[in-house]
């Protein structure tokens, strides 16, 4: 019985290996690259009017006298107010794993204040920046560009909705395409259709399962935590910061579930539990090269915001972040190939006893 080891390949050579697979592949960047021209030049969606009548409802609500806590409460209706003047597109695509252009702030004094609703990645923003790390900044309005207000409920629903059926098929092709540059198959005819119609269904079932429990056992969670902080402000501040610790490790171990998806074309439970194994079996190298992707991410993230002032420069750096990111997804795909190869290589394989 012996054990077949293949030999480590480094983190610089899995990156490496992400923009080879690019470049032997190069038509793949168009997927992103559209996707970044449709949300920096294309129509913009707005929830002004909503957010504007929400923080309006509020403040006429009767409330208590609180005189010394007026100020900070202005303050705190301004900051709500200020998110009607972001582009939601990135905000409402729930069901994109496309990379997109997404600019990045150094963190600060007071970085996290500014950073106070920008979904899915508010939670993130607030934590980076508090480490004055770089962190994503939501993108604002361009006045010259036509803009799709949303008024009403009913109408983000439907925005929201049509959004997502939109971006996760193409989610798939995308996905299984650079998977199959990855992997260095040959083509075979339609069955790429086959590919994405599976991975378009598990990618929604791995996304409904995250926010199924997200919302089972945060809801409950959220009530306690409004309650501590009503009684005992700082008490509150530390079950919020411990929430964010566990939301943090829950995504290190679930994070290499779409590529467990593209890559081995599984089901979404038995992504997330490779995506947790692989993760578990391999902990400092995963984190090493977790931390080199964000490091590459974030330093190209600083450069389009400087990149993001002209349209001409908006345009450069959507190129740029089609290939970098689409290289960065490939890095990932290709670094869980080589750990499910090194799992596999680690079952003893039996071998016939002479006669």
């Amino acid at each position: 019985m012996t054990v077949n080891k293949p030999q480590n390949s480094t983190i610089i050579d899995i990156i490496s290996e992400g923009y080879r697979a690019i470049n032997r592949r190069p038509l793949i960047i168009l997927i992103p690259l559209m996707l970044n021209l449709c949300m920096w030049c294309g129509v913009q969606v707005s929830l002004h009017p909503l957010i504007d009548a929400a923080v309006t409802f509020v403040q006429e609500a009767p409330q208590p006298a609180i005189s010394e806590n007026q100020a900070e409460l202005t303050a705190q209706y301004d900051q709500f107010r200020s998110a009607g003047q972001w582009n939601m597109w990135q905000s409402m695509a729930v069901l994109n794993f496309i990379p997109t252009l997404t600019i990045y702030s150094m963190g600060g004094d007071n970085a996290e204040n500014q950073v106070i609703a920008a979904p899915p990645n508010m939670l993130v923003s607030i934590f980076l920046a508090s480490l004055s790390l770089p962190y994503p900044v939501p993108q604002l309005l361009n006045p010259q560009l036509a803009t799709f207000e949303i008024n009403g409920l009913p109408l983000l629903l439907a925005a929201f909705i049509g959004i997502n059926m939109v971006l996760l098929p193409a989610s798939a092709v995308f996905l299984t395409r650079l998977a199959v540059a990855v992997r260095q198959d040959q083509p075979h005819g339609m069955m790429w259709l086959q590919q994405a119609k599976k991975a378009s269904l598990s990618l929604l079932a791995y996304v409904g399962i995250a926010y199924g429990l997200g919302f089972a056992l945060g809801i409950p969670f959220l009530f306690f935590t409004g309650v501590l902080l009503a009684v005992s402000p700082p008490l509150g501040g530390l079950v919020i910061g411990f929430l964010i610790v566990i939301i943090f490790w829950v995504s290190i171990y679930v994070g290499f579930t779409p590529e467990a998806i593209a890559v081995s074309g599984i089901g979404p439970l038995h992504a997330i539990r490779a995506s947790f194994t692989i993760v578990q079996r391999d902990f400092w190298s995963t984190l090493l090269f977790l931390a080199l992707i964000f490091l590459i991410t974030a330093g190209t993230g600083l450069i389009w915001n400087a990149f993001a002032t002209s349209s001409v420069g908006v345009i450069a750096a959507a190129i740029g972040s089609a290939y970098i990111g689409s290289g960065l997804w490939a890095a990932r795909m290709a670094f869980y190939r080589e750990k499910l190869q090194r799992w596999h290589s680690t079952i003893p394989v039996p071998h016939p006893s002479p006669q």
